[in-house]
C-alpha cells in the first residue's frame, strides 16, 4: 500500500490526488454536506469518510482550489 500524507509547504498545504485514501486528517478539518453525503473539507480538499476491512480511512474526492 503507498502511503499519502497531507503536507504543508511554506503558508499551504499540498493536498494528496484524487482517488487517495488517508488515514487521518490534520486538525482544522470542516464537516460539510454536499448534494446531501457528509464530506470533510481542508484546505480546498474534499474527503469521505471511507469504511473498509474494520478500517476508517479519507478519500480524497476532489480539489475545490
Amino acid at each position: 500500500m503507498t502511503v499519502f500524507t497531507i503536507k504543508r509547504v511554506g503558508t499551504r498545504y499540498v493536498n494528496p490526488p484524487s482517488g487517495v485514501r488517508i488515514d487521518v486528517l490534520p486538525e482544522g478539518y470542516t464537516e460539510i454536506q454536499k448534494d446531501g453525503t457528509d464530506y470533510c473539507e481542508f484546505e480546498g480538499a474534499l474527503y469521505k469518510k471511507v469504511i473498509s476491512e474494520s478500517a476508517v480511512w479519507y478519500e480524497v474526492i476532489e480539489d475545490l482550489k
